[in-house]
């Protein structure tokens, strides 16, 4: 499977990722520490295959919003999971990195602001302690496994379609060596854009002023996400547009970002839902990037 993904040119350092392993079924709340430490020890497998083959590796552990965390209640809870099980896990996943010489390692499980939006804790709190939240896991989270991991550390966010005011807009991603963002197009063409042009302006100015390397870690247009008003789904009419809208910022944008997934959650998978000619676009855009 990612022989054929990789022989597609839709992605550029290996798709061998953990969330594709089967104990991603699991589920994170059920896993234990020895069961994760099994799951790693058995990715490991597939990530030296693709070493093998020549492929830069990025090792991430990676979960759909809700899939991935337990639901807690109070702030005291958050930080004692975050310490006591989360970060053991991370340090866990970031020994597994450094011991097969992964180029990359993403520690995270989800966004950090979608983690923070899904947790009945955070969601009592004023938004200035969010962001404050926010900042203080991230912090703890690169002490924690930058110390193990020696290659590049790989931050997730998504900072939706927000003003600039946001203050979740505020929090570092300095101590990482890349973000990379999410963006998902929805309902039309035309909100779209709007959603392209909001995004991708929030994202460079983090990236101006973290001073990191960025990319955008997922891009989709997801199918159910164009019936907004209810009088049909119009994803499969505009899906060619919306991929060139998206292409067509990526080229004027600075700085330019370091890589681009499209199409691949799970890894390769929507691919099958894309034209022919928005399979052309999406590689021939791609391949200006290498």
């Amino acid at each position: 499977m990612w022989d054929d993904i990789w022989g597609t040119g839709v992605v550029n350092i290996s798709p061998a990722l953990n969330s594709a392993a089967p104990s991603y079924k699991l589920g994170w709340p059920e896993h234990t520490l020895a069961e994760h430490e099994e799951f790693a020890r058995c990715a490991s497998i597939v990530y030296l295959h693709q070493k093998l083959a020549g492929r830069p590796v990025f090792v991430i552990d990676f979960y759909p919003p809700h899939e991935g965390t337990p639901d807690l209640a109070t702030k005291q809870q958050l930080l004692d999971w975050w310490t006591g099980v989360f970060l053991e896990r991370a340090k866990l996943m970031a020994r597994t990195a450094e011991r097969i010489k992964a180029e990359y390692f993403g520690p995270l499980m989800v966004e950090v602001e979608v983690f923070l939006g899904q947790q009945p804790a955070v969601e009592a709190l004023p938004p200035i302690e969010q962001a404050r939240l926010g900042q203080q896991l991230l912090d703890q989270l690169v002490a924690a496994v930058r110390p193990l991991y020696t290659g590049r550390l790989v931050a997730h966010s998504y900072a939706n379609d927000t003003g600039p005011d946001d203050p979740l807009l505020a929090i570092s991603f300095a101590a990482f060596d890349e973000v990379h963002f999410s963006l998902f197009p929805m309902c039309d063409l035309a909100l779209s854009k709007q959603v392209f042009d909001k995004q991708l302006g929030n994202y460079i100015a983090i990236v101006k002023r973290d001073q990191v390397d960025w990319g955008i870690g997922e891009f989709e247009s997801f199918k159910h996400n164009f019936d907004c008003d209810g009088t049909g789904n119009i994803h499969d009419e505009i899906q060619h547009e919306l991929y060139a809208e998206f292409f067509r910022r990526v080229a004027v944008i600075r700085p330019r970002p370091v890589n681009i997934g499209v199409g691949h959650w799970p890894a390769g998978a929507r691919m099958d839902t894309w034209t022919e000619a928005t399979k052309e676009l999406v590689l021939s855009e791609l391949a200006k990037l290498r």
